[in-house]
């Protein structure tokens, strides 16, 4: 996905963090979905230029 680069550091040691969703083409930009050893789940977006609409949320 472009220029983007995924880094979990110490993530992948904490029991129940990690990436619930890989980033994925949406309308609004590339999405990632990662959770936190906590539980809290936080929205990476890398914003387009423009909404396109031929791309699924």
């Amino acid at each position: 996905m472009g220029d983007m680069r995924w880094v979990t550091v110490g993530a992948k040691d904490q029991p129940g963090a990690g990436f619930i969703q890989e980033p994925q083409e949406r309308p609004y930009g590339v999405e990632a979905i990662f959770r936190d050893d906590n539980g809290n789940w936080y929205s990476l977006t890398e914003r387009s230029e423009e909404l396109d609409f031929s791309k699924p949320f």
